[in-house]
């Protein structure tokens, strides 16, 4: 089974597509324990897009394919905005010591590496790819 979805880079698009994304889980019998950190992993990784990847002011358009097989769920997200490779371009999250002294950010990639069982970034030609795998679900 299979589905695509596309929302515009506005984050208000978010929490449409997270209900867009749980229905199809729904249907495609993927176990409702998986779908919370699916949307937390999308939501993260949207947010980050949609706040740093376009600053062009042009109109853009985000893709999320899903594909459900026997082996697990295929999550891709394609966009056409600045390349940003999660595996080798964030930091490392500082999880040790005083919530204060802290470094910001990087949390959201640090739950993606945490939740996803396959994380692959590519980008080429000015489109970039996401592709998340979770299994088995």
């Amino acid at each position: 089974m299979q589905r695509a979805f596309r929302i515009q880079t506005e984050l208000r698009e978010i929490p449409r597509l997270a209900e867009q994304v749980e229905a199809f889980c729904e249907e495609a019998g993927v176990s409702m324990s998986s779908v919370y950190p699916i949307n937390l992993v999308l939501d993260e990784w949207l947010t980050n897009l949609i706040t740093y990847a376009f600053d062009d002011g042009a109109d853009h358009t985000i893709e999320v394919d899903l594909r459900k097989a026997d082996d697990g769920l295929t999550i891709t997200v394609t966009d056409d905005g600045q390349a940003f490779n999660p595996l080798t371009d964030a930091p490392e999250v500082q999880l040790d010591g005083d919530i204060d002294s802290r470094q910001v950010g990087g949390l959201g990639i640090h739950f993606m590496k945490t939740l996803m069982d396959e994380i692959d970034y590519r980008s080429a030609d000015g489109v970039n790819r996401l592709t998340l795998r979770k299994q088995p679900v």
